[in-house]
């Protein structure tokens, strides 16, 4: 009797162990998720900020690149301004996309 005592006693210690490093583990998937969704929204609300379909620095340059058609600083300007602006644009979709795979993938 002893020794079926023991082999339930050890199978319950067992148990209770891979039962902890589930709990730990899901711990820590959760606050990896939490620390991933509040870079997601921070890049969220940050792009809502520079949104590339409404630059008005860009417009007012084109304005005045219509009034001065030779003005090769000035399309110089434009030109850099446009890189920039969609440069920031899809570094910003390509971190919201890797986000959420890396959240799907803690999930």
């Amino acid at each position: 009797m002893s020794a079926d005592a023991a082999l339930a006693a050890e199978a319950s210690k067992t148990g209770g162990l891979w039962y902890r490093a589930a709990v730990r583990a899901s711990m820590v998937a959760a606050a990896f998720c939490a620390v991933v969704l509040v870079l997601l929204v921070v890049n969220f609300i940050q792009s809502r900020n520079a949104d590339p379909l409404k630059p008005a620095q860009i417009t007012t340059l084109q304005a005045e690149l219509l009034k001065q058609p030779d003005n090769e600083q000035l399309k110089q300007q434009v030109r850099q301004l446009d890189w920039q602006l969609r440069r920031e644009y899809f570094q910003r979709r390509n971190f919201a996309l890797y986000g959420l795979y890396l959240l799907l993938g803690g999930v």
